[in-house]
């Protein structure tokens, strides 16, 4: 399978969010602290250097 790797958007931001707490839910990621991003957080971080994989 091929993810192509692009400069993430505001439109990408709930899926992030909704990983993040999938993550958190399942306890597969010790010391993961980011739970508590909202939309509004996140959009502070989108840089060239915040990726997405689709």
């Amino acid at each position: 399978m091929l993810y192509k790797i692009r400069p993430c958007l505001l439109d990408d931001l709930q899926q992030v969010l909704d990983l993040s707490q999938q993550w958190a839910n399942e306890n597969i990621t010790i010391g993961y602290e980011n739970v508590h991003h909202t939309l509004e957080k996140l959009a502070n971080f989108i840089n060239e250097v915040f990726r997405y994989a689709e």
